[in-house]
Order: C-alpha cells, then structure tokens, then sequence
C-alpha cells in the first residue's frame, strides 16, 4: 500500500516499516518486498 501509493500517499518509510513487522513474523512476501526495495 504505501510502497506504491495505493489509496495513501506513497511513503517508502513507511512501507518499511510495516514490511519489517510483517517480516518478523515469518511472512514470505513481506521479507521479498523488503528484498525488492534494497535493490531500488
């Protein structure tokens, strides 16, 4: 949502750090998104 700027203003900070708690509790796609982002 944030990371594209689907229905709230793009915000890559804030994408991260919601891919981050995702992460942490073992989501696949959110780990993947975070992967994706380093490599901008």
């Amino acid at each position: 949502m944030y990371a594209e700027g689907h229905g709230v203003e793009q915000d890559y900070a804030e994408a991260v750090k919601w891919y981050l708690k995702a992460a942490a509790q073992g989501h696949e796609k959110a780990k993947a998104a975070l992967e994706a982002m380093k490599n901008r």
